[in-house]
């Protein structure tokens, strides 16, 4: 990139050095160069200095060297290299309260000429800091029910969970497992975050009723969620036709019609049109893979004496916005009960770097036997965007 002086005395912004997005365990570490071009008469003499915007993350920034002369009519050349920490970054979900938890490590290279003109070259950095949470079953995830326990007696599924040179400590929560598919987004399409690879689903108890969080995990990460829209389609009656879509949409759109980049959590009565909120935002991390929807089952009209016993059957579909042609959806259904749950979901764990524990996850055989789930799926919010951020352990 090059700057130029500035005839005139004073503060002049030029160009910037973009150091762009990085994902790392360890830290980051990337050089880039200024140009500086003197199209005056008599050389200039720049003293190099860092000015740390206040909401940037701990980084180091060094010069190859902190003071440049740039003879008449010519140029000179500085690299600048950017250092930092990955524990230092955070965690993408250190803040409940802020759907984003984006980072940055930013400001301003300030050149001072002899004259006490300046010239200042912006730099950003958007670093993810991330742990690496592994999760695997005892016994290489073989399971046969009629060997364990007696009737009444649930098994359990041991999870060894372990956090290897991780850059921050890891979380592991738990799902049902539900639905897989394979890497199938179509080349040329724009966008990114929609090749859906997994989706699963957990539940507990709130106010009387069950609140279920569906997870979507893709292969590719979004910028910001907002660019996508996911459906879980959902057939409450068990007549395999679809009652309720819980999408997720630019919240600001949807209220105002203009995007405001922050994704909420909508129901559409599939029978009536009708929709309304959830009444609760997604999970989905600035350059994240997996997003979460809440919804109360009470607002699917869900509930334990009903025609299903609260049994319901759903599927998930992306939609990129970005691209009216890209999408994925899986090819097909999987089945979940709140009140009778096939595993013990819900866990939330957490995983010091470089410590491992072991995580009973309960089966209840019946429920297993008439859900059929594929497994277990532990989601890492922390680890790297894409299949590593969902820890899929199908069961033989």
């Amino acid at each position: 990139m090059t700057s130029t002086r500035s005839p005139k005395a004073g503060a002049v912004w030029e160009d910037s050095l973009s150091f762009g997005f990085a994902e790392s365990n360890i830290g980051f570490a990337k050089t880039k160069t200024i140009t500086i071009t003197n199209t005056g008469n008599v050389p200039v003499v720049y003293t190099l200095t860092n000015v740390k915007d206040p909401d940037s993350r701990p980084a180091t920034l060094r010069f190859s060297t902190n003071r440049v002369v740039v003879p008449a009519r010519g140029s000179a050349s500085v690299k600048v290299t950017l250092i930092a920490a990955a524990a230092s970054v955070g965690s993408s979900i250190a803040d409940p309260d802020d759907q984003f938890n984006f980072y940055q490590i930013s400001g301003q290279v300030l050149l001072t000429a002899s004259d006490r003109s300046q010239l200042r070259v912006p730099y950003l950095l958007v670093p993810r800091a991330s742990s690496q949470l592994t999760a695997s079953l005892a016994g290489g995830g073989h399971f046969d029910l009629a060997k364990w326990g007696s009737p009444g007696t649930p098994p359990a599924l041991n999870v060894r969970l372990a956090n290897p040179f991780g850059a921050l400590t890891a979380t592991a929560d738990f799902y049902t497992l539900g639905l897989t598919d394979k890497a199938d987004a179509k080349r040329g399409w724009g966008g990114s975050g929609y090749d859906l690879r997994a989706a699963g689903v957990q539940s507990f108890d709130v106010d009387g009723d069950k609140m279920l969080v569906f997870a979507v995990n893709n292969y590719t990460r979004w910028s910001n969620a907002a660019t996508n829209e996911f459906d879980v389609l959902i057939d409450v009656d068990g007549d395999k036709t679809p009652d309720y879509d819980v999408f997720s949409y630019d919240s600001g759109y949807v209220r105002t019609g203009d995007y405001n980049g922050t994704v909420e959590v909508f129901i559409r009565d599939l029978a009536t049109g009708a929709f309304g909120s959830s009444g609760f935002l997604a999970t989905s991390p600035t350059d994240s893979s997996t997003i979460l929807l809440p919804v109360l089952a009470g607002d699917l009209g869900l509930k334990a004496s009903g025609p299903t016993r609260g049994a319901f059957t759903y599927t998930v579909q992306s939609f990129s916005l970005e691209d009216s042609d890209a999408g994925d959806e899986f090819s097909g259904s999987a089945t979940y009960n709140p009140w009778a749950r096939a595993i013990a979901d819900g866990d939330y764990e957490s995983v010091k770097p470089n410590r491992g524990l072991t995580v009973p996850v309960a089966v209840d055989r019946a429920s297993w036997t008439a859900q059929k789930p594929l497994g277990v799926m532990v989601v890492a919010y922390d680890n790297r965007a894409g299949s590593a951020e969902a820890q899929l352990l199908t069961v033989r």
